[in-house]
């Protein structure tokens, strides 16, 4: 498996009609709050690649949300997935 692109977005959805990835206000370098402390959503989308043999195998993914200036990790999580075969599987294709 390989990530092509992997973003923070303010909406991440998979329109079912069409198939394809619905991103909206992707790749923000800043977010206006009314005050502190604040609470804001996001989603993270991905797109990975895989091999025709890849299709059915779990994967493990981990994501850490990380302070700046070296401090401790403030969320972590981690989850597994798998892409069936039959949505065309073609070696090379390209999942989100």
């Amino acid at each position: 498996m390989r990530i092509e692109s992997a973003f923070i977005a303010d909406h991440v959805e998979v329109d079912p009609t069409t198939g394809t990835l619905d991103v909206q206000s992707g790749f923000q370098n800043y977010v206006k709050v009314p005050n502190l402390p604040f609470r804001h959503v996001v989603g993270l989308a991905i797109v990975v690649q895989i091999a025709f043999d890849e299709y059915d195998h779990s994967f493990r993914l981990a994501i850490d949300v990380e302070r700046v200036d070296d401090r401790p990790v403030m969320h972590h999580e981690e989850f597994t997935f798998e892409i069936p075969h039959g949505i065309g599987a073609m070696d090379g294709i390209s999942h989100h």
